[in-house]
């Protein structure tokens, strides 16, 4: 109850950007290395009041930002039959295309700003996917209205690659970024894939 009060307190009254700082000192408390409580206490008084050079960090810290999307599609290779398609594809292949509710996990991986104590700016990141994914791909026919689709099947697995190089080159290079589509909750694509 103390400890709570004086985080409250130092929360507020000082005003540290304390999101990743506290995840890292968390992992710092978990690991294998233990550490008195008292002691742990104290290093997060200090990060608190004076934060930590985390550039100097061996671990860089992974900041995840969800969109959603409705769309539709077909998988199918135009010049194919209708029976090899359905051969491959399944029911997928439908002629008159079908739905999917898309969950889209955003990743970026890096070194947290000392004087921030962010990685990156979380508002920067949604509006970066509304405009890069949501608005592009929202209650669209990828098939049919979005071009990225013209020349490849509109995959989970194509459309997570897709993703990824629409928004990589709006993602400083010194950011690691990654891309997990959910087409349901059970068929996912990660890209790039581990």
């Amino acid at each position: 109850m103390y400890f709570g009060l004086f985080l409250k307190t130092l929360i507020y009254n000082i005003k540290c950007p304390l999101t990743e700082g506290i995840f890292v000192l968390w992992l710092f408390q978990t690991s294998s290395i233990r550490v008195d409580r008292n002691v742990f206490y104290s290093l997060l008084a200090l990060y608190l009041c004076h934060p930590i050079n985390l550039k100097n960090m061996t671990h860089p810290v992974s900041l995840y930002r969800m969109g959603h999307f409705n769309a539709a599609h077909q998988l199918a290779i135009p010049s194919w039959t209708m029976e090899r398609n359905l051969d491959t594809f399944g029911k997928c292949a439908n002629p008159n295309f079908h739905g999917h509710n898309y969950e889209v996990e955003v990743r970026i991986t890096g070194h947290v700003d000392p004087e921030t104590g962010i990685l990156i700016n979380l508002k920067d990141l949604k509006a970066l996917i509304e405009t890069e994914v949501e608005e592009r791909f929202d209650h669209k026919n990828l098939n049919l209205d979005c071009p990225e689709f013209t020349n490849i099947v509109p995959t989970v697995e194509n459309i997570c690659v897709v993703i990824f190089n629409l928004l990589r080159p709006h993602i400083a290079e010194k950011y690691d970024l990654g891309i997990k589509l959910y087409e349901t909750p059970r068929n996912f694509a990660e890209y790039p894939g581990r």
